[in-house]
């Protein structure tokens, strides 16, 4: 079997709370704080989450106090981001693993990140929201508009569980391993086989979901593990890839 034929390992990452230890959304709205506030209070009523950033992303830039995009990007660039998970997806990399993102982030603030630590070119594919420049200003989309089918509570701009599904079919893997913390990553988890691994963050939604011996949770058939920190996932790495 020829290198480029041989099947590899697939990881599929959440970002927030995941790749990184934070939000990005809300760590960009801290160059504001009284507009991160009324983005919580907008998301507690019901709104989905990407409808309430691009609403509060133009008042970050408006003026005549508004912040610059090279401000956003500074900003972005302090997010927390531990070299154990730095590290692991190096490791991942090194060792012929596919690493593909899907998160309700946005383009611009993922790729800000990645490309400030040097781990771009790391990921094959990026599934998030859209975003784009013009006149010096970010603006978010939704990655998707049009109504899906999900079972599992995806809200209507993305269903992590469709897109992994539709990258697992296009790719040549041994295995999958997702990586997630919240709510929404528990509809890709579901789409996992036996034999594949979710990566859990303890402490968060996905962890509630996963323990809690209900129906739903019954629904993962893929092998659970609990991480902490990017310290634990590299130790889970250097399992994975030896």
């Amino acid at each position: 079997m020829t290198a480029s034929s041989q099947k590899c390992t697939l990881v599929c990452y959440d970002f927030d709370w995941t790749i990184v230890d934070e939000d990005t959304d809300n760590w960009m709205f801290l160059l504001r704080p009284n507009i991160e506030k009324e983005l919580r209070e907008e998301s507690k009523k019901g709104r989905t989450w990407v409808n309430v950033v691009i609403d509060c992303l133009q008042k970050l830039q408006s003026e005549p106090e508004g912040v610059t995009l090279e401000q956003i990007a500074e900003r972005l660039q302090t997010i927390p981001f531990s070299t154990g998970m730095q590290f692991g997806i190096r490791r991942a990399k090194d060792h012929g693993a596919q690493q593909c993102i899907l998160s309700d982030a946005n383009q611009f603030s993922i790729a800000t990140v990645l490309k400030h630590y040097g781990l771009y070119e790391h990921f094959s594919k990026i599934i998030t929201n859209r975003a784009d420049v013009s006149e010096g200003k970010l603006k978010v989309a939704p990655w998707n508009t049009e109504p899906h089918a999900c079972e599992n509570g995806c809200t209507y701009n993305l269903c992590k569980g469709s897109e992994i599904l539709k990258i697992i079919d296009r790719s040549r893997h041994s295995r999958v391993v997702y990586l997630g913390d919240g709510r929404n990553d528990f509809c890709p988890a579901t789409k996992l086989q036996k034999g594949d691994i979710v990566l859990v963050r303890t402490g968060r939604a996905l962890e509630r979901i996963m323990k809690s011996g209900d129906a739903e949770a019954a629904k993962v058939v893929a092998d659970v593990r609990y991480w902490s920190s990017g310290e634990d996932v590299l130790k889970i790495y250097e399992d994975l890839f030896p």
